[in-house]
């Protein structure tokens, strides 16, 4: 089984963040939310190559950091380029 990771999705619209249902990943709908700056946003645990495919389709997903993980603060996320890149992609 490949390895999943905490991330956070951001959707333009609140239709785009609907259309999230389509793809049946592990996204946490109770934690869908709009934010101050008029973005949609919603947390899950995703594969890298599933969150690469919500980026091609106009996502912006930040990763968490697996040396995070164990600690108490999850604030610090990067975008998948930079995460991918760090892992040799």
């Amino acid at each position: 089984m490949a390895a999943r990771y905490f991330v956070q999705v951001s959707a333009s619209s609140k239709e785009s963040l609907a259309k999230l249902q389509t793809y049946d990943f592990d996204l946490f709908r109770h934690t869908a939310r709009q934010t101050p700056d008029k973005t949609f946003k919603i947390d899950g645990l995703l594969t890298a190559e599933q969150a690469e495919r919500l980026v091609k389709d106009g996502y912006t997903v930040l990763m968490q950091p697996e040396s995070s993980l164990g600690m108490q603060d999850v604030g610090e996320v990067i975008e998948l380029p930079e995460w991918l890149a760090e892992r040799g992609f």
